[in-house]
């Protein structure tokens, strides 16, 4: 009778050995290769792909890389939403300093019109004392005083090209251009047209053996640079020609050129054949 008891109690063991103690299915103890079957349920309990649980455990299973691109989560790193640093809002910046252009000045000393309303017009107004247009006080060429106010002291003054002793020699084309193309040519151009003079390179075509636009005449008379009008702009000479005006070159409130350079491209005019 014992032993009956103890084949029973045996026989129960083996069968719940098999069964598992929560009643689940035991591994397949017949695979060669000894694998745990897929996992048929997902971690949140849901049934996997019904392709891959009919495959069987030993099936080749290909994962579709979009899919799993797509099921990743995102990155959880915070994203920075503040714009990139564009410098100190608006309201921080200082506000801009403003340009102090100084009094108000006459515009042209020979227009017939009081330019800066202080009463005074053209040559009456002290503004106008460096014009060229105004130089009622001759430049003493011997006291080393700027005696009419334009920059140039003595032998250096424009006004005394006819007693101090001449330059050395002519310019050559390229620097008379390169004198032009810095002093000139702001105000002498095809382009801006603020002048008729046109002194663009080469200014030998629009200026020798061509008629002045101001004046009866050449701009410049090749061999004689007392009938070149625009020698005489550059000397400041021109109010005695007939219909001359304006201001000399380069206009006020610029400063003359040095007599020196002045005289030099005369003595280049004078060295022109004549026509």
């Amino acid at each position: 009778m014992r032993w009956m008891v103890l084949v029973a109690l045996g026989l129960w063991a083996c069968d719940e050995e098999k069964a598992g103690a929560d009643g689940a299915p035991t591994v397949d103890a017949g695979r060669a290769d000894g694998a745990r079957p897929l996992d048929a349920g997902g971690p949140d309990g849901r049934v996997a792909d019904a392709a891959v649980a009919e495959a069987g455990p030993d099936a080749t299973v290909v994962v579709d890389a979009a899919m799993v691109d797509a099921a990743r989560p995102m990155d959880a790193a915070p994203v920075d939403a503040r714009p990139a640093d564009a410098g100190a809002p608006d309201a921080a910046l200082p506000d801009a300093a403003p340009v102090d252009l100084g009094p108000p000045r006459e515009i042209a000393c020979f227009n017939g019109v009081d330019d800066d309303g202080d009463g005074p017009i053209d040559c009456a107004d002290p503004d106008c004392r460096s014009s060229s247009s105004c130089f009622e006080t001759p430049e003493d060429c011997g006291n080393g005083v700027d005696d009419n106010g334009d920059e140039r002291v003595d032998c250096d003054d424009v006004l005394c090209l006819a007693v101090c002793p001449p330059a050395e020699g002519p310019l050559d084309v390229e620097a008379i251009q390169a004198i032009f193309d810095d002093a000139c040519v702001v105000c002498h151009n095809p382009v801006d047209q603020i002048a008729l003079l046109d002194l663009t390179a080469p200014f030998v075509a629009q200026t020798v053996g061509v008629a002045s636009s101001e004046v009866p005449g050449l701009r410049i008379q090749p061999g004689s640079r007392v009938d070149s009008y625009l020698y005489r702009k550059l000397a400041f000479a021109f109010r005695d020609v007939p219909g001359g005006g304006g201001e000399g070159m380069p206009p006020w409130p610029e400063v003359p050129l040095p007599a020196a350079t002045v005289d030099r491209i005369g003595q280049w005019i004078d060295a022109l054949p004549p026509l």
